[in-house]
């Protein structure tokens, strides 16, 4: 858990993440007030993520993905 959190989740805020997106979801992550999830895997392309098809797009306040995904590393506890 601690890995995940640290070397997938916080590292992609912070390379790719906006200011915004980093106040906001860095510090509850490291304090442990919420979990991040990671996904990568795909059913055609495995975790090869040059054959990655699955985008997202912001609709409202939330983000809806098209595609599909599996193997969501803390998906079912993240928030």
């Amino acid at each position: 858990v601690l890995s995940m959190a640290n070397s997938l989740s916080i590292l992609c805020l912070m390379h790719y993440g906006t200011p915004q997106q980093q106040r906001e979801w860095v510090p509850p992550i490291v304090s442990g007030e919420c979990v991040a999830c990671f996904t990568l895997t795909e059913p055609q392309a495995g975790s090869n993520a040059g054959a990655i098809k699955a985008s997202a797009m912001l609709r409202g306040d939330r983000y809806v993905l098209r595609g599909s995904k599996q193997f969501i590393s803390l998906g079912s506890v993240s928030r």
